[in-house]
């Protein structure tokens, strides 16, 4: 066998000629034209001897191997082919499809090659382009990432995360990142400018002024929800969220505190230790401290250094004229020292809360309520404690204005002090929440998105920041602040007040008080003992800030580099035009000059986006879920004299039960742990291939890493900890905490009343309020009726089961074992198909009800106890979900004869079988072992798969 000269050292390709003489070719070839003939020479042709082809005419191909992957996200997967084409400096192929018979399933790697007459040179883009399976299937495609190794033996990585919907093309940069005046090709420089074009299309400014002084989004909110992941739609729109769905009635928050039944009830409590009955089992350690000291000025003065607002409270070197606060009021607090004493020595502070003054209280179910603006005088004593010591409840001081004293009564004292909390809801949630952190985050990313290509570096360093930004501030606008939105509808502080309130805080707007060691030296906190909230956050922003001082000068080495970035230039000047209203006096800069001014502002932007939202958000149920601590309105005015105030006038001026339980319902949203929580430092997506970065992102993660060991160890000794700037607990985006929360409260669907599984008795009647409280007792009882719990967790291939509990009266009914009855509701997510098992108590009786009544399912393999002694379990299938439809990926429902159905349900056959496997497992343990479950699970699967497999067929299930 002879052997032809080694081409581009490719696999060995075996070519039998029609001689019948083998001839192995070394390297990939293509076979343009093959002449047989006689030799014209004794000698033959070349090396191969007589008679072998007289011309082979060949042409070498190099070949560039592509991977794709998909993402690990809820329907990241598609049945839509894909296209792809490479563009180098020298050349681009021609679109060649990835035809991959399996789809590009959630999380999947796969590979393709890509042959090519020549070197394509350096690649500058990727194009991806989408096309419907058949032209019937419009689903969408959620790629990670895409990585090309080239003939030349490079790795290239074309970062993506975003999604690709039918008949749209997306073009990806390579990783490496440049400034615009590095990318010289003139193909590159197109394809940036062309992404900024397409950015500022998708991402509109309206109007000449920023509207976030207004609560208005200067983004494009009427596209639904405008996202981050590649500026397409995401999540909510691809799991069927509607943004404008009233979630009345489908409230996850009243439904997880088991409040629903209360939440239209307007009576007032009784008394304050009513309110412990709705905390249920939401507790924590901070809840049931608030619970137990919200009335103690030890704790009430802690709050203002590491309550959910640490940034209002100042060191106090001369009081206020409109404060006019004597020795001979204080004498008490002060043990004998004066004011004025106590001021040089540092230890007396101030919380003034002037921005509220003039607002009028909001009207909450046809009931005015109530603002002040209260002024706060503290003191911090020998022993490190911050105290109380003087509030006065209006701005102006008059008769009618008096000072509460902690030497006043303890109805009087209690009153003023429960004002100065409600003013603390209405400053915290609009200025230091909202503004501070969302509004401003939203700036940022408007203006990232707007002004800086995939490829800049500073993009890529804001990227992992910017999660869910637009999402929850879109949502935020049309469910909480809008006109029918929660906090208009159960807040004080709602509607006009707040439109204002947001105004006066956007005009007050520093550049230093957005700098942490900027804003705590204005504010003289420096050397305040017990401020973990300063401790905590100087640390990390040293960490975060020394982390940008090593990653930008790896791209700006330079003055003149910064100064030269016509992009950042861009970027900076929009935030301070659009942001900041042109305010000189704010201190924003409208330019950069030098590095070091862009590595401050830069740490500032990661700081408000993270740590400081996590410092005012997190904490938001914990020293909010117990009212009295956090009013959200107050339906009486401030006292205008001393010694009137009784236990009844302070019940009557607190919220009613119905704005208690909304109130904590978006506490509870808005403070509960993301299901996909992100701690700052760990950056999901891949955006870099170069050493430099990918090393400074290790050191990052370690220095974290030590603080959060620091906090922890420090924590083992306080009665309360302080855990909201453990970075294990701060996010890396600022509303990454609450989005999907605010999801569920968008899409929780309307119960049929049929299936209630929460069911509550509403207040009414003659019934008084401990009625209404009653304590749950009994397997059938519950707090307020009969209420179930509810379960939810995960399976790791991609399914989520909820196990819904019947609650034990309802079930027990059917049978002996019915207090423990419960439906396993498996979720198959990749095509949004369901397979429900359920499992119903071992009773013939309930068996035959279930199967045989009015709910249509078909028993399959049903197995149970017979005697009662244990738990059995029934497993059916409903016939719905074996001949239903799955109109979220766009296909009619069928009879069993639609192929094109079929053709998505056969390909998730493996996944089904993972997913009803691990249903099984988990059923068998929630049964006492009872043996059958997996089999009879199995035969359910079994028969499911048969199903399928003949519609795929075009036939009929027998």
């Amino acid at each position: 066998m002879e052997t032809p000269p080694r081409g581009s050292g490719a696999p060995v390709e075996e070519l039998r000629s029609c001689r019948g003489r083998p001839v192995r070719f070394q390297g990939d070839i293509t076979l343009s034209t093959v002449v047989l003939s006689k030799p014209s020479s004794p000698s033959g042709v070349g090396r191969y001897g007589a008679g072998v082809a007289e011309v082979i005419k060949r042409t070498a191909m190099v070949i560039y191997t592509v991977t794709a992957y998909t993402g690990d996200r809820h329907l990241a997967g598609t049945s839509s082919h894909i296209y792809i084409q490479l563009r180098g400096t020298e050349a681009e192929n021609e679109e060649q499809n990835l035809n991959c018979i399996h789809g590009f399933w959630q999380g999947s790697e796969q590979e393709f090659k890509i042959h090519c007459e020549a070197s394509l040179g350096e690649l500058i883009t990727v194009k991806l382009y989408s096309k419907p399976f058949m032209g019937l299937l419009y689903d969408q495609w959620f790629c990670d990432k895409i990585t090309i190794n080239t003939p030349e033996g490079d790795e290239v990585l074309f970062p993506c995360y975003c999604w690709l919907d039918w008949d749209e093309k997306l073009y990806l940069r390579p990783a490496k990142a440049s400034l615009v005046f590095q990318d010289t090709n003139p193909i590159a420089q197109r394809q940036r400018m062309r992404e900024l074009e397409e950015q500022q299309k998708l991402f509109r400014l309206v109007g000449n002024k920023s509207a976030v002084s207004h609560g208005r989004s200067r983004s494009a909110t009427n596209l639904d929800l405008v996202g981050i992941d590649g500026q397409r739609s995401t999540e909510p729109t691809r799991s069927g969220a509607d943004p404008q769905r009233s979630a009345v009635g489908g409230n996850p928050g009243l439904a997880a505190l088991k409040l629903t039944g209360l939440a239209d009830c307007r009576r007032s409590w009784e008394s304050i230790s009513q309110l412990e009955a709705i905390l249920c089992e939401n507790r924590s350690k901070t809840i049931e401290y608030c619970q137990e000291h919200w009335d103690e000025d030890e704790f009430f003065g802690y709050q203002f250094l590491n309550g959910l607002n640490p940034m209002m409270i100042q060191r106090c070197s001369t009081l206020p004229e409109n404060f006019p606060v004597t020795d001979d009021m204080v004498k008490d607090s002060l043990r004998g020292s004066s004011l004025e004493q106590e001021m040089k020595k540092g230890n007396i502070f101030l919380s003034d809360y002037e921005m509220l003054d003039g607002l009028v209280g909001n009207v909450v179910d046809d009931r005015q309520q109530y603002l002040t603006a209260p002024l706060v005088l503290l003191y911090c004593n020998p022993q490190g404690m911050m105290l109380p010591i003087a509030i006065q409840l209006r701005q102006k001081p008059s008769k009618h204005n008096p000072i509460f004293l902690p030497t006043d009564s303890e109805a009087d004292w209690r009153l003023a002090k429960i004002f100065v909390r409600n003013a603390e809801f209405a400053v915290h949630e609009v200025n230091f929440h909202l503004l501070r952190t969302h509004l401003l985050a939203e700036v940022f990313t408007v203006a990232t998105l707007r002004n800086l290509p995939s490829s800049h570096p500073l993009h890529k360093l804001l990227f992992p920041h910017m999660r869910y930004t637009l999402q929850i501030n879109i949502m935020a606008r049309n469910k909480l602040i809008s006109k029918d939105g929660a906090i208009t509808v159960n807040a004080g502080v709602g509607g006009e007040s707040l439109e204002k309130l947001l105004k006066r805080a956007t005009a007050s707007l520093t550049y230093s008080a957005l700098c942490l060691p900027d804003n705590i030296s204005e504010r003289g906190l420096e050397t305040v003992p017990c401020y973990y909230y300063r401790d905590d956050g100087m640390k990390l922003w040293n960490i975060i800030n020394k982390f940008v001082a090593a990653l930008l000068p790896h791209y700006y080495h330079r003055d003149a580099h910064v100064q030269k970035d016509t992009e950042l230039q861009r970027w900076i000047s929009e935030i301070f035009t659009n942001g900041f209203l042109e305010r000189h006096s704010s201190g924003i800069p409208s330019s950069f000059q030098t590095l070091k001014e862009l590595i401050k502002f830069v740490t500032m932007v990661i700081f408000t986006a993270s740590a400081q939202h996590a410092a005012v958000n997190s904490g938001q149920f914990d020293f909010g879920g117990w009212m009295p601590n956090y009013p959200a309105a107050l339906r009486k005015p401030p006292p205008n004299e001393k010694g009137q105030t009784t236990e009844h006038t302070i019940l009557e001026t607190l919220p009613d039960v119905g704005t208690t339980v909304n109130g904590m319902a978006v506490l509870k949203l808005l403070s509960k742990d993301s299901a996909d929580h992100y701690p700052l430092g760990y950056f999901p997506e891949n955006l870099y291939d170069e050493e430099v970065p990918c090393k400074l992102i290790e050191y990052f993660q370690e220095d974290l890493r030590e603080l959060s060991d620091l906090i922890e160890k420090r924590n083992k000794k306080l009665e309360l900890p302080y855990t909201y700037l453990n970075p294990k607990n701060v996010d890396n985006s600022d509303p990454g905490s609450a989005v999907l929360n605010i999801l569920e409260f968008l899409k929780a669907p309307a119960r049929n009343p049929d299936e209630e599984c929460i069911t509550v008795v509403q207040p009414g009647g003659d019934k008084s309020m401990d009625e209404l409280l009653c304590s749950r007792k009994g397997e059938g009882g519950a707090q307020f009726g009969n209420i179930a719990e509810v379960k939810e967790c995960s399976f790791a291939n991609g399914g989520d089961m909820t196990v819904e509990g019947k609650a034990g009266a309802k079930a027990g009914s059917r049978g002996r074992g019915g207090a423990k009855g419960s439906d396993l509701k498996v979720e198959l997510c990749v095509v949004s198909i369901a397979v429900e098992i359920n499992s119903m108590p071992a009773d013939d009786t309930t068996q035959g009800e279930h199967v045989n009544g009015e709910e249509g399912w078909t028993e399959y393999g049903a197995l149970g106890d017979p005697t009662g002694d244990s738990v059995g379990s029934g497993f059916y299938i409903p016939q719905s979900y074996i001949l239903g439809s799955i109109s979220e990926v766009g296909v009619k429902p069928f009879q069993g004869s639609t192929r094109e159905t079929c053709v998505v349900l056969k390909s998730v056959q493996e996944n089904v079988m993972s997913t009803v496997s691990n249903a099984a497992e988990r059923s068998r343990k929630m049964t006492r072992d009872v043996e059958p479950e997996s089999e009879a699970i199995s035969k359910s699967l079994v028969t499911l798969i048969r199903a399928v497999s003949v519609l795929w067929e075009g036939r009929k299930p027998d």
